[in-house]
């Protein structure tokens, strides 16, 4: 007997929904799902993602590499209109790249100790950073401090793949950082760029001075039918029955039934997030095991 040879089990959105209308015993089996109902369900899994998104630091949801802010001369205030990304939903590390690629790492600031600042016009290599917090994620401000009074100018290149890229360590081209067939290009280039020029073996290329940004985004929400959790496949089942639960509160099932699927999502929970798990004071009889 053979095994299988993946682990990516799944559920779309509209599965989900679904079973977990089965669970409660709304829907029947072969029953198609009325868009009332559905359209119910589709909300309540949206704002439990959004419960989720709120309640830690998902590492599947902080990039896997950095998002480079190229610094503009004489501004300490940065916004999606002058490059700041629109998905940081909370900064996770941030340090200062040089004119001479060297990495410095930044103090994230809070918003008194961004006020405990005298001089927020100060002029010199940067130090500091402080995200503001916005309702609106793509909203938010980041404010940088000190401020450079002079910034290089970036080059810019077409990659292999026909797509614009923006120096982000300043070398001389060869095979190796060549974006994007060169192994080690992800050090040199980063997506990005309005007026390219042909990359020449040999070239220097400069990068100008940048803030480095480690953030989490926002997990995503369920928008059609086809997508899947943004989030590990071990959470599916958690999904499920935190759905269920919910569901079965709207359709006034038995309390006894619906503390069984709370049950069963805080089961669920546990399983994933094993250091939570009540202890127990149970004695095990050793010989049961040995």
């Amino acid at each position: 007997m053979g095994f299988g040879t993946t682990s990516d089990s799944n559920l779309t959105r509209d599965q989900l929904v679904t079973n977990a209308y089965k669970k409660i015993g709304v829907l029947a089996d072969q029953e198609s799902l009325p868009s009332s109902l559905l359209t119910d369900g589709i909300a309540a899994l949206n704002l439990i993602i959004r419960e989720l998104d709120s309640a830690g630091k998902w590492l599947w949801a902080i990039g896997a590499t950095p998002s480079s802010l190229t610094l503009v001369a004489n501004t300490w205030v940065y916004t999606s209109s002058n490059g700041l990304p629109t998905t940081m939903l909370e900064l996770v590390k941030a340090s200062y790249r040089d004119s001479q690629a060297n990495d410095w790492p930044l103090e994230i600031l809070t918003t008194e100790g961004y006020e405990n600042k005298n001089n927020k016009l100060d002029i010199g290599d940067p130090k500091a950073v402080f995200l503001t917090e916005n309702i609106t994620v793509a909203s938010k401000t980041l404010f940088v401090w000190p401020a450079l009074s002079t910034v290089n100018t970036q080059s810019e290149v077409t990659g292999t793949n026909a797509v614009e890229y923006l120096c982000i360590r300043s070398h001389t081209a060869d095979s190796t950082n060549r974006p994007i067939t060169g192994a080690n290009y992800l050090q040199y280039w980063t997506p990005g760029g309005s007026t390219p020029a042909v990359w020449v073996t040999g070239t220097q290329y400069l990068a100008p001075q940048q803030i480095r940004l480690w953030f989490k985004r926002p997990l995503f929400d369920f928008d059609t039918s086809t997508d899947v959790p943004d989030m590990p496949a071990q959470w599916t089942r958690l999904l499920l029955y935190r759905l269920a639960a919910d569901l079965a509160d709207d359709n006034s099932l038995p309390i006894q039934e619906r503390q069984l699927l709370h049950g069963k999502a805080k089961g669920a929970y546990e399983d994933i997030f094993r250091t939570i798990r009540p202890n127990t004071t149970d004695t095990h009889n050793k010989a049961s095991y040995f």
